[in-house]
């Protein structure tokens, strides 16, 4: 009960109704996402991935499926596809989709994106490459549980009812398009260490947000900075610091991490990590401390995220943050090379 009135309240002056902006604990495992510019920046034929997130569950003992704050699905798959103008440049594109599913209302925000990217090695030894990208995509809302919002309108009876008029088809929903860009610098500072950051802009034309036909909402512009740096400390270990920062309308998110590798198979290609970082945001000076484990074994990536929460929003969740799983594969076909038959002369 404690859980529908929050909800209730938190919609109650709103005619439109809108969700989260999507974002992971563990971003870098969701490249296409995260920055179009990573789209193809790998070694490989291509990339395929995705992420799981359940996200501020109310953990009490009435506690339902239906109860979840946020439950987050994304899929993706990238690809380097052509050369570019010069001989070392390359063209890269990318294609994700994600499914978030918030509250006792069940609001669904469904996005796809698709994006084009370019990838320029820079100097001699091609130690730096600088890649740019576009992308395109759509946000779908719909809305399958109605009667459990209350609106504005309702409340003050301005206008037609949504819940007996606009929402009478409970997969109502609203699409729009949406657009976006970003930059990544990656440096290869020497043997022993890499660099890799960026910065993308998403809803450039800041679509509508509104669910009904009479919400004004607009999207506002995202901005995400990325920075990853990279060093192997010895034949086992290497560290991982890294951070990001979100800026979406008046919310402003930064988050850090500290990561730790370690060659744990030579023979088998398996490296383990584990690490912490912290979570700072406008509302909570810090948010939450994630926890960080995950391997890699040849071309494949796992990684586990748990958010424990310690700022004042461990009223609503109990401690529980976040939940999240992702994995990426590099797929590699190799192309056979052409022989040309060669006749040997006898020797007499």
């Amino acid at each position: 009960m404690k859980f529908n009135i929050t909800i209730i309240t938190l919609l109650l002056f709103s005619i439109g109704l809108s969700g989260q902006d999507l974002h992971y604990s563990m971003f870098q495992m969701s490249p296409v996402g995260l920055n179009p510019a990573l789209s193809g920046a790998f070694s490989g034929t291509a990339r395929v991935g995705g992420v799981y997130r359940i996200q501020d569950v109310i953990a009490n003992s009435q506690a339902t499926a239906a109860n979840r704050g946020y439950e987050t699905y994304t899929a993706y798959i990238d690809a380097p596809v052509l050369r570019g103008v010069r001989e070392q440049d390359w063209i890269g594109i990318g294609i994700g989709l994600a499914s978030d599913v918030a509250g006792i209302g069940n609001l669904r925000q469904t996005t796809s994106v698709q994006a084009i990217s370019y990838h320029m090695p820079l100097g001699r030894a091609g130690r730096n490459t600088l890649s740019f990208a576009i992308s395109s995509g759509t946000t779908n809302l719909s809305v399958r549980r109605v009667d459990r919002y209350t609106f504005e309108s309702t409340i003050l009876g301005q206008g037609p009812d949504p819940q007996t008029q606009e929402f009478q088809d409970p997969e109502n929903s609203r699409t729009k398009g949406d657009f976006g860009g970003g930059i990544v610098l990656k440096s290869n500072i020497d043997e022993v260490s890499a660099f890799r950051g960026g910065i993308s802009l998403a809803h450039l034309n800041s679509p509508k947000r509104a669910i009904s036909s009479g919400g004004s909402s607009r999207t506002p512009v995202r901005i995400t900075a990325f920075a990853e740096y990279d060093r192997v400390l010895n034949d086992r270990t290497k560290i991982i610091p890294a951070m990001i920062f979100q800026n979406f309308g008046q919310s402003n998110e930064v988050a850090f991490q500290a990561i730790t590798g370690y060659y744990f198979d030579p023979e088998k290609d398996i490296t383990v990590y584990g690490g912490l970082g912290a979570r700072i945001n406008f509302l909570n000076p810090i948010d939450a401390i994630p926890i960080y484990l995950g391997f890699d074994m040849k071309d494949l990536q796992v990684r586990l995220a748990y958010d424990a929460t310690v700022s004042s929003k461990v009223y609503t969740n109990r401690g529980f943050g976040a939940l999240e799983i992702s994995a990426n594969y590099i797929m590699k076909i190799y192309k056979r090379p052409k022989v040309d038959p060669a006749v040997f002369c006898p020797r007499f």
